[in-house]
């Protein structure tokens, strides 16, 4: 678990790591249970329970469609719009939605 214990600082060190990574064609395979940092830098995340994969897809869809393992953001948001997992998402489409009135929206961001 790459970013236990560590601060806001050192995270966004990793995650520039994990993307400089990523930009040279390398696979990286994390084990984590930071699902925001997960959100936020992964490509593909997975639960794994009794040694199987149980659910698998891009972050959006992984975080949105789960009840117990979800983001900050997703839990904030999931009554008013589809699909947000990271605090970026959802400024992002508070910003596109402006001033009109609420309406579940989604953000399709995958």
């Amino acid at each position: 678990e790459p970013t236990k214990g560590i601060d806001a600082y050192a995270k966004q060190k990793i995650m520039r790591i994990l993307h400089d990574l990523k930009e040279t064609g390398m696979t990286v395979v994390m084990v984590t249970h930071d699902v925001e940092f997960a959100a936020s830098c992964a490509d593909r995340c997975a639960m794994f329970f009794c040694g199987e994969i149980t659910s698998c897809d891009v972050p959006s869809l992984f975080f949105s469609e789960n009840n117990f393992y979800t983001t900050a953001a997703n839990r904030m948001t999931r009554y008013i719009y589809n699909n947000i997992v990271t605090a970026e998402d959802a400024a992002l489409i508070c910003k596109l939605n402006g001033d009109r009135p609420c309406q579940k929206k989604s953000l399709n961001i995958y």
